[in-house]
């Protein structure tokens, strides 16, 4: 899962650099302006996926009890 999430950042970050390429011919500072920005939504998903599967996990490793009513 994690080479997964991994993978889909670096293409991601690719893509957005070669966008962002021709650009530069425009103003030096556009391609790293672009392509920080699209880091800056796509970074955050690592994180949230490890955190997602860590209480999948916990919650797998302790289910809840059946109510007795």
């Amino acid at each position: 899962m994690a080479l997964i999430l991994g993978m889909i950042v670096l293409i991601v970050n690719g893509v957005a650099n070669v966008i962002a390429g021709p650009l530069s011919t425009v103003h030096p500072i556009v391609n790293p302006l672009i392509t920080n920005i699209i880091s800056a939504f796509v970074s955050p998903i690592y994180p949230i996926a490890i955190t997602y599967l860590y209480y999948a996990m916990v919650a797998r490793e302790n289910p809840t009890p059946p109510s007795t009513l």
